[in-house]
């Protein structure tokens, strides 16, 4: 369930991939062998790009919605639902993301996932130095 949740985490850093078809036409793909399933134009700012993503494990529905886009098109906020079948780890996760003007990742907002709580992840270049020289010289990120 773990990986599903990185593999999913992943697929919305990078938009869930491209909507395709006619802009501002409300869009749905389906693989049926697989069962998975993909909706379009949904979301804030999110004409022409994915809303939803659902995969199955055979039984169990995995889905990520994407809530909004921000003017570059990045994704900026979007929740991962778990399913019942995953004890103590199924519900609704909520998660919020900026992009710096570049469009690399700025920083991720996590939700607490069992005993880990939520915590916010930067990014940083690092052959940019942010803060001061440290004691042997080197620059701190």
């Amino acid at each position: 369930m773990i990986d599903h949740v990185r593999g999913v985490v992943a697929g919305c850093c990078e938009a869930l991939g491209d909507g395709g078809g006619e802009v501002g036409v409300e869009e749905e793909f389906h693989a049926t062998a697989k069962g998975n399933r993909w909706t379009y134009d949904g979301a804030t700012n999110g004409k022409g790009k994915p809303y939803t993503s659902t995969s199955h494990d055979g039984v169990n529905a995995y889905t990520t919605t994407i809530g909004s886009y921000d003017a570059l098109h990045n994704t900026k906020t979007f929740t991962v639902d778990i399913p019942t079948a995953e004890t103590g780890l199924s519900r609704s996760y909520a998660y919020t993301q900026a992009h710096n003007i570049d469009g690399s990742l700025g920083y991720v907002n996590t939700p607490a996932v069992a005993n880990l709580p939520a915590e916010q992840s930067r990014e940083r270049a690092a052959c940019l130095p942010t803060g001061g020289v440290d004691e042997v010289g080197r620059g701190s990120l």
